[in-house]
């Protein structure tokens, strides 16, 4: 089998009951939702979630399907704009965060892939969603995108 340089792969190991638990908390938050309520567990949680149901490889025993229930795209389009306003939004009023180039190019690619999945649902890579808002939103983000790319 040849290997692309260019191939890059993630790997999560996540104990199984740590993702029985973790699909619990989700649906009691979901189950008891109101204008005012805390969630339970992390948002990340919610996305890596969703992630593992839809693309997850099991190694030894069932599937991800077989364990947990799916997550809605909107409960994970949720948990992103809440991201976005509960944590990068108040990054804005720190320019010392933004001095990092590696900070730079990794909210750069975060926005992308956030914003690819508010109008996608399917699970894209920062590359693939990089590339999608280079298409969906022009030339006047292009140069930007690109470079944190490099």
């Amino acid at each position: 089998m040849t290997v692309s340089p260019n191939l890059h792969l993630s790997w999560t190991a996540v104990p199984v009951a740590d993702l029985l638990l973790c699909q619990m908390l989700l649906q009691n938050s979901v189950n008891r939702r109101s204008a005012k309520q805390e969630p339970t567990t992390s948002e990340l949680w919610r996305f890596c979630l969703y992630v593992l149901y839809e693309r997850g490889v099991f190694l030894i025993g069932p599937g991800p399907k077989a364990l947990i229930g799916s997550v809605d795209i909107r409960d994970v389009r949720e948990a992103s704009k809440k991201d976005l306003l509960e944590e990068w939004e108040p990054k804005l009023q720190d320019p010392s965060f933004f001095e990092n180039s590696h900070h730079q190019a990794y909210v750069i690619l975060t926005m992308c892939r956030i914003l690819h999945r508010a109008r996608h649902s399917n699970v894209a890579s920062k590359r693939i969603a990089s590339v999608w808002v280079k298409q969906a939103y022009g030339k006047h983000w292009r140069n930007l995108i690109e470079k944190a790319e490099s």
